[in-house]
């Protein structure tokens, strides 16, 4: 019988989640693989007890490491990068086993990752005070500073990467932090926490809480000694969160839903636009905040862009991430997370195609299956449900637009403002129609909008605050000014 040796498998994680729990067993926390319906393992969930020994545990790290320069930082950052290379095939089967996304994406998830680390390594060794124009016998001086403890709440569709974003720019910051990661993927943050301890970082500076979400969330809201928290997930829940930290004035940052419109306009490349239609709408099953949601193509295009949809439609193969002999498939695209998703798409086009939308490509999903082929609806309008709600899911929503004015007018309808994409050829149309987009991100000629180094968040329901770039850093800073008078 072999021994698994493998730090990152399921079982050595399990225990390793399991082995601080010593007085006695709280409630255990199921977590099954999308894909096949069996069960992975289960993670200890925190009382409210457990959770301030947490909390404890990140204050006592965090006295330390934010004593440490931004050099000592840097190193302990780009030997966690080091290690998640190093277990980068392991790291990437996990996040395709507890999350069901097909493994070549796994694979691109562990990379986007390791790039936050780098970044965060790299920049916060830039990070310097400054001393502005002072009048004589006076000397001005400006400091930036760790917050403090931090918390974070992420969500499942990219579990390691979610936390990656927030990790790296608190630990870079010299900030302590304690994460709920989803309920549906936990395995890939209890893997983090232990590349964390590999790279010896202080006992306790990042702390998981896997259980309850509305008691975890209250406490990471009402704490005064947790004065910054990072929430990815819905626009509802981000609403509670607030509400429940104004009291506490406590610092936030808001990543929420998105409902990207993707736009082509009438000198688009068709090849362009089908590589970044793919990039976009179809990369976890569509399951992605900055999927591209709702189609607004122009008149003079609209078949042709029809045309191709249809094609790469057919041409995409759903199925699990492994086959029966645990080897990575083929599959362009997994599971959706769970039976309330594909009810939620079934709901959606239930709506949409009663109010004259019409099927162009695909059936409507089996609500008791969780692999969704891809679906083509068109003739959707502003009156239909999906136009305002993100899909979650591989649907391409399809309206048309008169003119290049009429296109941006119906990009701009919706609550949301987190990612869009343009596809043009026009220079003038290349240059000036970003800026009338009503988002955070605007991808032209391109499907991939996120990056390391560059800010990723949204405007109005799409939430405040940014990941990612030196405005992910300071997020994660106070500035403090000193003024001497001699």
């Amino acid at each position: 019988m072999s021994i698994d040796t493998n730090p990152f498998s399921i079982s050595a994680l399990e225990q390793y989640a399991w082995r601080p729990i010593q007085e006695r067993s709280p409630i255990a926390l199921s977590v099954f693989n999308p894909g096949t319906g069996e069960q992975l393992g289960s993670i200890p969930t925190v009382s409210t007890e457990q959770l301030y020994v947490c909390h404890q545990q990140a204050t006592n790290a965090f006295e330390e490491w934010s004593q440490t320069t931004t050099f000592q930082r840097s190193e302990k950052l780009h030997r966690l990068a080091d290690l998640m290379k190093e277990h980068h095939t392991s790291l990437a089967k996990l996040i395709s086993l507890e999350n069901g996304k097909p493994f070549a994406e796994s694979a691109g998830e562990v990379t986007y990752s390791i790039g936050f680390f780098r970044w965060f390594a790299n920049s916060v060794v830039q990070l310097q005070g400054y001393v502005p124009s002072s009048p004589p016998k006076l000397k001005v001086e400006v400091h930036h500073k760790p917050i403090g403890v931090c918390a974070a709440i992420t969500p499942w569709n990219f579990p390691l990467a979610m936390l990656a974003k927030k990790c790296a720019a608190a630990l870079a910051a010299g900030c302590a932090m304690l994460c709920k990661p989803a309920d549906e993927t936990p395995f890939s943050a209890i893997a983090l926490m232990r590349l964390i301890e590999m790279a010896e970082f202080p006992h306790g500076i990042v702390q998981m809480c896997v259980g309850d979400a509305p008691m975890i969330g209250e406490y990471f809201c009402t704490q005064k000694k947790i004065r910054k928290l990072s929430f990815t997930g819905s626009t509802e829940v981000g609403r509670i969160l607030m509400r429940q930290s104004s009291h506490n004035l406590q610092k936030l940052s808001m990543e929420l839903g998105g409902n990207a419109p993707f736009i082509v306009l009438d000198s688009a490349d068709m090849d362009t636009v089908c590589t970044g239609m793919l990039r976009s709408k179809f990369r976890n099953s569509g399951q992605a905040c900055i999927s591209a949601n709702r189609f607004i193509i122009a008149e003079s295009r609209y078949n042709e862009v029809l045309s191709m949809l249809t094609s790469q439609a057919k041409s995409l193969s759903v199925g699990p991430a492994f086959d029966e002999s645990h080897e990575t498939s083929s599959n362009d695209i997994g599971p959706l997370i769970s039976l309330e998703a594909v009810r939620k798409l079934h709901r959606l086009l239930t709506d949409a195609t009663g109010k004259g939308a019409t099927l162009h490509w695909g059936s409507f999903p089996n609500v008791d299956s969780q692999f969704v082929d891809p679906i083509i609806v068109t003739g959707i309008t502003p009156e239909m449900d999906l136009w305002w709600e993100e899909l979650f899911g591989p649907v391409i929503a399809c309206a048309k637009a008169k003119d290049t004015e009429d296109a941006i007018q119906l990009a701009n309808q919706s609550n949301h403002g987190l990612g869009a994409y343009l596809f043009t050829q026009n220079p003038s149309e290349i240059e000036s129609l970003p800026s009338q987009i009503e988002c955070g991100m605007v991808g032209v000629n391109t499907g991939a909008i996120s990056m390391p180094h560059t800010p990723f968040g949204g405007v109005k329901y799409s939430g405040f605050g940014r990941e990612g770039g030196m405005e992910g850093l300071f997020e994660y800073l106070t500035t403090q000014t000193v003024v001497r008078q001699f």
